[in-house]
């Protein structure tokens, strides 16, 4: 599934559940005798915290992946983190929400061999890794479908930190080159959306599992891509 259809899922959601809320608003007249009238809105206001698991995949992260230059002769990867999630929020209207939380992304790793027979890779061994963190603040749209079940999108912005490492070193022919890449730290302000289910079946626990697409920048050579990720939490109302 591509951004595009994600962002036009969330915008279907948002869409359905505002006028799902002008069908079910508890509005009244206050002074029928006079003729004019006044709107009385139900905020339904409630509040939430919850925790949970995230699964993350971080997308075109490794250097020796975009940069190969035929010089390895062994190369494993892993882009696949596994973190966790927590969050707190408001409902409000029935079918919104604004959500604040903290993510921990996980981490990706690569390690890799080159032969020095390439054009940009000195030979021995490449290893690198890159984890991410962050906090988010999100706008939620619900639309209830079945008994329990409400699905929803969400659209906002994080601020993300960072952290690649690397080990291993390239062949540079011009002054001041001494062939290492060390380190890379990025702390930036992203976008994110997403899409998901609810079930608030059970008592006094609301079961979510959803996907959510995050901005990352990975530090070397201007790497701006994405983190998707699929998210299992349990948030509690109080």
């Amino acid at each position: 599934m591509n951004k595009l259809t994600h962002a036009a899922a969330m915008a279907s959601l948002v869409l359905a559940g505002s006028q799902a809320f002008a069908g079910d608003c508890n509005c009244a007249n206050s002074n029928e005798s006079g003729g004019s009238s006044s709107r009385s809105i139900d905020w339904n206001v409630s509040t939430y915290a919850g925790a949970g698991l995230q699964f993350s995949k971080f997308n075109e992260w490794s250097l020796t992946d975009r940069y190969d230059d035929g010089s390895f002769t062994a190369h494993s990867k892993t882009s696949d983190g596994a973190g966790f999630r927590l969050f707190g929020g408001i409902n409000f209207l029935r079918y919104f929400g604004i959500e604040a939380g903290y993510t921990d992304s996980g981490e990706a790793s690569s390690i890799a061999e080159s032969d020095g027979s390439g054009s940009l890779w000195a030979a021995g061994p490449i290893s690198e890794d890159v984890s991410s963190q962050g906090w988010d603040l999100s706008l939620i749209g619900r639309v209830p479908v079945i008994a329990n079940f409400k699905l929803y999108g969400k659209g906002g912005s994080n601020y993300r930190s960072t952290h690649s490492n690397f080990s291993g070193a390239v062949q540079c022919g011009f002054p001041g080159c001494d062939g290492n890449i060390r380190a890379a730290n990025t702390d930036r302000f992203g976008w994110l959306y997403g899409v998901g289910v609810e079930y608030s079946g059970l008592r006094r626990v609301q079961m979510t599992a959803g996907y959510v697409a995050t901005q990352a920048d990975y530090g070397f050579a201007a790497n701006e891509h994405t983190i998707d990720s699929i998210s299992m939490t349990a948030a509690y109302p109080f």
